[in-house]
């Protein structure tokens, strides 16, 4: 849960950032649990949208993110931003 995560644009916060799980402890939604999270934690602090920036196709969408947009990260390149309604 970060106010920013790659992405230069402050209008998007906040993020479900930095989400990583090493291959050996892939499998048991370890990364759903950590996602379920950071969108509680948004909710609670009254946001309505929480946002993530990834390459990955397929993983966020089974946690109810959308593809949002393309978007140039702060590194350089382009990555997709993926957005959760938390309505």
């Amino acid at each position: 849960y970060a106010v920013q995560d790659e992405i230069d644009d402050m209008s998007l916060t906040p993020w479900a950032g930095f989400v990583y799980t090493f291959p050996e402890h892939r499998g048991h939604r370890y990364a759903g649990r950590l996602l379920f999270f950071a969108k509680e934690t948004a909710r609670k602090n009254g946001y309505h949208k929480i946002y993530v920036s990834s390459d990955e196709k397929g993983l966020y969408e089974k946690y109810g993110f959308r593809y949002l947009t393309d978007m140039p990260s702060v590194h350089g390149y382009i990555t997709q931003v993926f957005v959760c309604d938390l309505d």
